[in-house]
């Protein structure tokens, strides 16, 4: 990460960090500034930008800093004075480390000077950690900045943790990639992830992919793959599975009885004539590739959940159409109700159209009135019954977006759809959510980079690459620094691999956000920035303020050509933008990038809550 791109997000950060309370939790210490004390050893105590009614066991002096332990939680939370000394004192930090059972050292004390000085929650064993880390490796300022990052998110502090964070604070995603996908001692399908996210093909093309994988699943008696071709309208929508298997079969020369790894069936290609090739459907690789490109377009931006609710609702509004039809009227009520708080009709009505507002109103009307004339738009409901058939399953999504990538990696156009499809590529092949799939139970069709990386670890042959470890450090920073929060605000951070994205050098996308009501960002108020090394434009920043569903444009950048660039676009941006819901207010340029690190720190304002990451 340049120091240009640390500086912008570091100040994003700080003034989130501000404008939140931070997370306690019983036993932890935090310094904090006495704004007014009250009767009964109470006080209201300023912890971050919000102040708390606290009962304290000694007084204190009004104005004053002073260093805290949470004893206990509740309304309101019982503090205990550590030191009566102010915490920013020589007295108070002796006094502490003392506590800590830690010498106070040049480096101790400067250290804790800066964790007492922002008001970061950490616990003895943390700071113990922290500190004996920093011993180890020197008090140089990176290492410092990583040791200050982790006790401020609450982190584990761990030398494996303290190693991927410092890996992306000096490392690109291109080179890891690159370098992995160059070795020629990891397994296949290892190296194509690698290759795919540094922007190249990889070994295989499109057809040998999916026809090795079609192979796999004959051999395991899976109709996976089957299935998700059908589903694309790559196959014949007549055509049975059991035709299809015996094809197979026919093709290959016998039938597969024994079940093979996708290395082993990429492996028979080399044994059969790719030229007689039963599923013709298949042969044709730019058709395949943009039936499948098509299907990954048509994915609605729902969870699983929402789409099982958008299921029953269209269910039970189907029912209204049939001359008998009696839907279950508080199921139809409470869906109802549930899609409308979810908002899951306003990010339908792209794909359904125009007419969705209308049948949505006729739905409300019966809710309200059972025994009224509905007439309900019998085509609108139709196709939404086509939509939801055409959504893929969360588990076969990863293996979706790894062929479209596949197939248009190649490809020079530049275009909306080609980016998120990047982004996504990132998302679900590199192995960054692993950790959080495994948490909510979610399976995974095929192993991620970062799964195989750790099997190759683990594998006495491989523990020798260096590529590898490199790799797993840097995805294991990019994973905990993609999300950070305090009571009040969310922050997501993503960083993209420069090669894949056609950039010289990674991407970072920035979003933060007050919280909802339900805890979460929503895409009414908040702010997006990107950071693009652009090929012609250079270093390049691009802040999307959000308030009201009201859109404010700033790019900073050098090049003057960029102000023509603006004008040329920017109605095509104004109309996209109302596409989607909002309002473009103003597009400006600002010269300089450096001119966004102050920026960050004095513009943003927000008095609503919240960010969509619509991938």
């Amino acid at each position: 990460m340049s120091s240009t791109i640390a500086a912008l997000f570091q100040s994003l950060h700080q003034k989130a960090k501000k404008e939140g309370t931070p997370l306690l939790r019983e036993g932890q210490f935090i310094s904090a500034k006495v704004v007014d004390i009250l009767p009964k050893n109470q006080a209201v105590v300023q912890l971050g930008s919000q102040t708390i009614k606290a009962q304290l066991e000694t007084s204190l002096t009004n104005g004053e800093r002073y260093l805290l332990q949470v004893k206990q939680l509740g309304e309101p939370p019982l503090l205990k004075v550590m030191s009566s000394k102010p915490a920013h004192s020589n007295e108070g930090l002796l006094h502490l480390l003392k506590a800590m059972d830690q010498k106070p050292t040049k480096a101790n004390m400067a250290m804790l000077q800066k964790i007492t000085k922002e008001g970061m929650p950490f616990t003895k064993q943390a700071l113990s950690a922290a500190l004996t880390i920093l011993k180890k490796e020197g008090a140089e300022p990176k290492t410092k900045e990583v040791l200050q990052q982790m006790l401020e998110n609450q982190y584990p502090i761990k030398e494996s943790v303290f190693a991927a964070l410092k890996a992306r604070e000096s490392i690109t995603l291109s080179h890891v990639f690159s370098n992995m996908a160059e070795e020629k001692n990891h397994n296949q399908r290892l190296n194509d992830l690698a290759s795919m996210l540094s922007g190249k093909q990889g070994s295989l093309s499109l057809k040998q992919a999916v026809t090795s994988q079609v192979i796999r699943d004959l051999s395991l008696g899976s109709q996976t793959t089957f299935s998700l071709l059908k589903q694309a309208h790559a196959l014949p929508q007549d055509l049975t599975y059991a035709t299809f298997k015996q094809q197979g079969a026919s093709w290959l020369g016998h039938s597969l009885t024994t079940s093979l790894s996708l290395e082993e069936a990429a492996d028979l290609l080399h044994h059969v004539d790719a030229r007689k090739l039963p599923f013709s459907y298949l042969a044709n690789e730019t058709v395949l590739k943009d039936r499948l490109s098509s299907l990954l377009k048509e994915q609605l931006p729902l969870t699983s959940k929402e789409l099982h609710a958008l299921s029953e609702w269209v269910n039970q509004t189907a029912a209204l159409l049939r001359p008998d039809g009696k839907p279950n009227a508080a199921m139809l009520t409470h869906t109802h109700q549930w899609l409308e708080h979810r908002a899951v009709f306003t990010k339908l009505q792209t794909a359904a159209g125009e007419e969705l507002p209308q049948l949505v109103k006729q739905v409300e009307q019966f809710i309200k009135y059972a025994d009224s004339n509905h007439r309900l738009s019998e085509q609108v409901i139709h196709k939404l019954q086509t939509i939801l058939q055409r959504q893929v399953a969360d588990i076969h999504k990863p293996q979706l977006i790894e062929w479209t990538l596949k197939g248009s990696i190649m490809d020079s156009a530049v275009s909306k759809e080609a980016f998120l499809l990047k982004i996504n590529s990132m998302v679900h092949l590199s192995g960054v959510q692993d950790e959080a799939s495994w948490l909510r139970d979610k399976e995974q069709a095929q192993p991620t980079l970062k799964s195989l990386i750790v099997q190759g670890l683990q594998d006495n042959g491989a523990a020798k690459s260096e590529s590898m470890r490199t790799a797993m450090h840097l995805l294991n920073g990019v994973q905990l620094a993609a999300q950070q929060e305090s009571t009040q605000m969310l922050q997501l951070s993503m960083q993209l691999p420069g090669e894949l994205m056609g950039m010289k050098e990674d991407a970072f996308v920035h979003f933060e956000s007050k919280k909802n009501k339900n805890g979460e960002i929503d895409s009414d108020s908040c702010r997006i920035m990107f950071y693009l090394q652009l090929e012609q434009m250079s270093e390049t920043v691009i802040d999307l303020m959000i308030v009201e569903r009201k859109v404010k444009v700033t790019i900073y950048n050098e090049h003057e050509s960029v102000s023509s660039a603006i004008k040329k676009h920017k109605e095509a941006m104004k109309t996209g933008i109302e596409q989607l819901g909002y309002q473009l207010i103003s597009i400006n340029l600002k010269q300089g990038v450096a001119n966004a690190n102050n920026q960050a720190h004095s513009s943003y304002k927000l008095d609503q809550s919240g960010v969509d990451v619509k991938i």
